[in-house]
């Protein structure tokens, strides 16, 4: 299902299906592949729903230049808006780190795990949970990190981690109450797990100067 840009269309209905937390596109019930043979997965039903409605658009032939779900002005706008953030990230950890060029998430480094490990270990177990939850709600370590290191605002981080989605949605369209409660749901579960961490961190930074003083 690799398709060319003058491939003649062969399919005659789209749809999407969700896989546990992710959402698929059909083509005649099959599942979307990548270029390289991959399940096509998305992490938003919004984004999903963009893309069958793309592949739906399409005639008898599939006019690859009418798909714009990979285009320039995309590229350009996730430039602009991680880049910053990726800079800090590198500078402040002292690392190394390539971005994606598809669909395939991009290679980590193990220097830069090691460092990645040896700062999530100066937290306690709580802390720790709470970080995960906010990296799942965020889909993103580097997003909570910025937050964690109070570089950026839990509302700022949530909105570079729907860039895509909310790209998508100012071409397809969007439902203005269902967008603007799922984001602030995602805010609210971002700030739940800051404010654990910063609790155990600055519960951890007490005790330790007591100990020292004593």
């Amino acid at each position: 299902m690799c398709i060319s840009a003058t491939r003649k269309r062969f399919y005659r209905n789209t749809g999407i299906v969700q896989n546990e937390s992710k959402w698929e596109v059909t083509l005649d019930h099959r599942r979307l592949k990548t270029p390289g043979g991959k399940v096509l997965a998305v992490a938003s039903e919004q984004l999903a729903r963009a893309l069958a409605a793309e592949w739906d658009a399409q005639t008898e032939h599939i006019t690859q230049p009418t798909m714009h779900l990979d285009e320039e002005e995309l590229k350009k706008l996730q430039a602009k808006k991680w880049t910053p953030v990726l800079e800090w990230f590198q500078k402040r950890f002292n690392v190394t780190q390539e971005i994606s060029r598809g669909l395939e998430l991009p290679p980590v480094a193990a220097n830069t795990r090691a460092v990645l490990a040896r700062y999530f270990l100066s937290y306690d177990f709580t802390a720790l949970n709470a970080i995960n939850f906010g990296v799942e709600a965020l889909k993103s370590p580097i997003l909570m990190l910025t937050c964690i290191e109070r570089h950026l605002e839990p509302k700022e981080a949530v909105l570079l981690s729907r860039l895509e989605e909310e790209y998508q949605l100012s071409r397809w369209g969007r439902v203005p109450w269902a967008h603007e409660l799922g984001q602030a749901e995602l805010t609210a579960r971002v700030a739940a797990a800051l404010l654990v961490v910063h609790g155990c961190s600055d519960s951890h930074s007490a005790r330790a100067k007591a100990h020292s003083a004593n």
